[in-house]
């Protein structure tokens, strides 16, 4: 019986990239048996977490510390010999063998040390995806040694999502780590999407709450930038501005609530809609569905190797977007169904030039959502 193991041990929330990457890699693995290692504190899986085919497949197992815990802990080298223990011992019980697999979606550096500690015993191979250039720089000399001579000997497979960083790893650290695992969050690339329905108005937004690394200061003067070019056309497209935020007002939160609250109640261009708190998976998907572009306008000390759970979302939507020179996964986004952007002034001027003729962006995007389906055969798991 062929076995997969998952390992993720931040699966507290409904919502979110990480119980959609567990619902896509069970949805494309062929595994008869498919074991999710999580932190002692899920009770069961979340919804957004369960495929579609053969939910039955899956069985949990909640014994891993939180990643708070782990960041607290005061012995690190202890702490990584008692997971790699577990979770060797969870491989044996449920029959798994070298030619199985062990995945870990979102592999920090702690995760990348009990990896290699689990590839010293002769378990399942172990492919690791790495999402930031700093997990590799928090290694030692030793540990990414150690990992080349695991990759080597076919013991350990590291992954990526972009090619932004798997050209920074090789060159930085010399190691194999290719682009290879482009995994879809909340839609998935056989998901049927539905057709547009003509609107008349341009639907511009950001989903997920208000975060520095994503921009999210920058919605008001975009905002405001909009409203001043509108006023000094004869007759702007129509534009309405998306914002998902967190109904924990926090200062971040406030900064950036209260002009757009007053620009809500201001007629003109564009008008402001804003969706309150957390959502379910359906109607984050309703959400996302319902815009004709979405804004990327991430800084780039974050994603200029990272990439993006919204960029992987939006590809598969077939739905423009319009994000940060710069920014990491420029192939998925260079066919012609994005516009790159620095200032804000250039965000507002994109979002009119695209409202104004949307039909190309719509087009190109059906285009990057079929090659982003064919990334789907290079999955490194079974």
């Amino acid at each position: 019986m062929s076995v997969l193991l998952i390992v993720e041990r931040n699966l507290r929330n409904e919502m979110g990239h990480l119980p959609g990457q567990i619902r896509a890699i069970s949805q494309f693995s062929s595994a008869e048996s498919i074991h999710v290692i999580t932190w002692s504190g899920t009770e069961k899986l979340p919804l957004s977490a369960r495929p579609d085919r053969q939910p039955e497949r899956i069985q949990l197992h909640s014994l891993l510390l939180s990643p708070r815990e782990v960041a607290g802990s005061t012995n690190q080298q202890t702490l990584v010999t008692i997971e790699a223990q577990e979770m060797t011992r969870i491989a044996s019980d449920v029959g798994a063998t070298p030619g199985d697999t062990i995945v870990i979606p979102s592999a920090v550096p702690h995760d990348l040390r009990v990896a290699i500690a689990v590839a010293a015993n002769d378990g399942p191979r172990i492919v690791a995806r790495v999402l930031a250039l700093t997990f590799f720089e928090a290694l030692t000399q030793t540990e990414i040694e150690t990992l080349r001579a695991q990759q080597k000997a076919d013991r350990i497979h590291l992954s990526c999502e972009t090619e932004e960083l798997c050209e920074a790893v090789r060159d930085q650290f010399d190691l194999v780590c290719p682009a290879d695992f482009v995994l879809p969050c909340n839609v998935l690339p056989n998901d049927s999407v539905p057709d547009r329905v003509p609107s008349c108005t341009f639907r511009a937004g950001m989903l997920g709450g208000p975060r520095g690394e994503k921009g999210s200061y920058r919605v008001p003067a975009i905002v405001s930038s909009i409203a001043e070019k509108s006023r000094a056309m004869d007759n702007p497209p129509k534009v309405t501005i998306v914002v998902q935020t967190s109904l924990r007002l926090r200062m971040r939160t406030l900064s950036m609530l209260w002009p757009l609250l007053r620009a809500k109640l201001t007629s003109g261009n564009p008008k402001i809609e804003i969706i309150w708190g957390a959502q379910s998976s359906e109607d984050y998907r309703a959400a996302l569905f319902s815009l004709d572009c979405v804004l990327l306008p991430y800084r780039l000390d974050r994603y200029a190797t990272s990439g993006s759970g919204m960029i992987i979302d939006a590809v598969n939507a077939a739905i423009p977007i319009i994000r940060t020179r710069g920014m990491a996964m420029s192939k998925l986004m260079s066919v012609g169904n994005s516009i790159e952007v620095t200032t804000d002034d250039e965000i507002a001027e994109a979002i009119l030039k695209m409202a104004a003729d949307p039909d190309p962006y719509f087009e190109t995007a059906k285009h990057a959502r079929t090659a982003l389906q064919a990334q789907v055969n290079q999955l490194p798991f079974k």
